[in-house]
């Protein structure tokens, strides 16, 4: 699941042809229902998300000016009926756009 965080996006004007740079931040959360294994089921959707990532082309094209992973961490939460793991990852996605046109990645 993927959703924007309440930080959302950021804008930086660039001195070169006026281009902003702007980062969009992005938090994925794996969930999965806890149990024995769950620390390191957790870490193991993780690293699947890393390496889709690393694998997109298109993600490559369209963070122009790369991505990286801020934070990584596991999330345990429920009750003690229904409980849940998660590994909750924050990623930030930088890319160019002109300030007139910024609907069209560069």
């Amino acid at each position: 699941m993927l959703e924007e965080s309440s930080s959302g996006e950021s804008a930086e004007p660039f001195t070169i042809s006026s281009l902003e740079r702007r980062e969009l931040t992005v938090q994925v959360h794996c969930i999965i229902s806890h149990k024995s294994s769950a620390a390191a089921d957790t870490r193991a959707f993780g690293l699947a998300v890393e390496k889709l990532l690393a694998a997109s082309p298109t993600l490559a094209a369209l963070a122009s000016q790369g991505w990286h992973m801020t934070s990584s961490r596991p999330v345990l939460n429920g009750d003690a009926e229904i409980l849940f793991a998660s590994r909750l990852q924050t990623w930030v996605f930088a890319y160019l756009v002109r300030p007139e046109a910024p609907d069209i990645l560069l």
